[in-house]
C-alpha cells in the first residue's frame, strides 16, 4: 500500500535535514553474513539500534540501554516539528495595521501520525510493543539513513520474517520517506512471491534460506529465480506498508542520502497491532 502525502513533504525534509546534520549520531546496523560473520550494512540508525540486534548480541548492558532510551528516542523524532510555513490571518486589527502573522502550529511527527490513524481505523486498536515483565516500551519506529555509494547497488533482497503468510497474523513493515537521493535509487523493490503452507515452505526451504543471508552469491541466485520486482518510487512525505514477510529491497545509487523512518506491525487476530523496531 502506497499512500502519497501522507505527512508534509517540507516537514518531512526539514526533519531528514535535523536527523542528520551530526552524522557521529549515526549507529552501524549490523548483519550476518555466513562466510564473514557480522559486516556493516548500508543502513545505519538515529538514536538506538534495533531490539533484534541487541537480543542477538546477548549483552544485557546493551538490552537494558536500549529499553532506557526507547522514550528519549521516539522523542526526538517528535519534538520540534511544526508547520512548513506561516499563515497570516484574514483580518485587520483594530488599530489599522493590517494582516499579522499567525504563529507555526506544531505537526504530529510521522511516527506519531501513523500510529494514531493505526489506532483510530483498526478495530482493536494499535499500541507500541511493551517489554513483557515490566511494561517498558520498545522503540517503535527507528530513523534509517542510507548514503551513497550503497555496497549493493541492484538492493539487499530479503524478508523480515520467514514464517509462511497466514491471514491469522503476520508482520508488515511501515516506511515513512523524509529523504531521497537527488540522483535516483533508493525505490522500494517488492517481488510478487509468498508461502502460505508449511509444504510450500519446506519445498523451498534451500531458496528461502538464502533470503534471511546477505551473501552475494546467493542474492545471484535469488535475483535468478525470482520474478521481476515491482518497483516503487516513493517521495518525501509517503508511506509504504508492505508484508515483511514477503521478499523486497531498496534499489541502491551512487549518490546522495536516504532517510525514513521505519516501524514493524505485528499483527494477530483479535488484538491490537503492536509497533516496534
Amino acid at each position: 500500500m502506497h499512500i502519497q502525502g501522507f505527512y508534509p513533504p517540507k516537514a518531512a525534509k526539514e526533519i531528514a535535514r535535523r536527523l542528520t546534520q551530526d552524522p557521529a549520531r549515526q549507529l552501524e546496523w549490523k548483519v550476518s553474513n555466513p562466510q564473514k560473520g557480522l559486516e556493516s550494512s548500508d543502513v545505519r540508525t538515529i538514536g538506538s539500534q534495533p531490539y533484534n540486534m541487541v537480543a542477538s548480541s546477548r549483552d544485557k548492558a546493551a538490552e537494558e540501554a536500549y529499553f532506557d532510551g526507547a522514550l528519549a528516542c521516539m522523542r526526538e523524532l517528535r519534538e520540534g516539528n511544526s508547520s512548513s510555513s506561516s499563515t497570516t490571518s484574514t483580518s485587520s486589527s483594530k488599530s489599522g495595521q493590517g494582516q499579522e502573522p499567525i504563529p507555526e502550529l506544531p505537526v504530529l511527527g510521522p511516527l506519531d501520525k501513523l500510529r494514531l490513524e493505526l489506532d483510530e481505523i483498526f478495530p482493536a486498536g494499535a499500541t507500541v510493543t511493551k517489554h513483557p515483565k515490566d511494561g517498558r516500551p520498545f522503540v517503535a519506529g527507528l530513523a534509517r539513513v542510507m548514503q551513497g555509494p550503497t555496497q549493493h547497488l541492484e538492493g539487499f533482497i530479503h524478508v523480515d520474517d520467514i514464517h509462511p503468510i497466514s491471514s491469522d497474523e503476520g508482520l508488515f513493515s511501515a516506511n515513512l520517506y523524509l529523504e531521497l537521493p537527488f540522483t535516483g535509487g533508493g525505490e522500494l523493490l517488492i517481488y510478487d512471491v509468498e508461502v502460505r503452507s508449511r509444504w510450500e515452505f519446506y519445498t523451498n526451504a534451500s531458496a528461502l534460506a538464502l533470503l534471511t543471508h546477505p551473501g552475494e552469491a546467493g542474492q545471484d541466485i535469488l535475483r535468478s529465480r525470482l520474478p521481476k520486482p515491482k518497483i516503487i518510487k516513493p517521495a518525501p512525505g509517503d508511506l509504504i506498508l508492505l508484508s515483511a514477510q514477503r521478499p523486497h529491497a531498496v534499489a541502491g545509487f551512487p549518490l546522495g542520502t536516504r532517510v525514513s523512518i521505519q516501524s514493524f506491525l505485528s499483527y494477530k487476530k483479535g488484538q491490537p497491532l503492536q509497533l516496534d523496531n
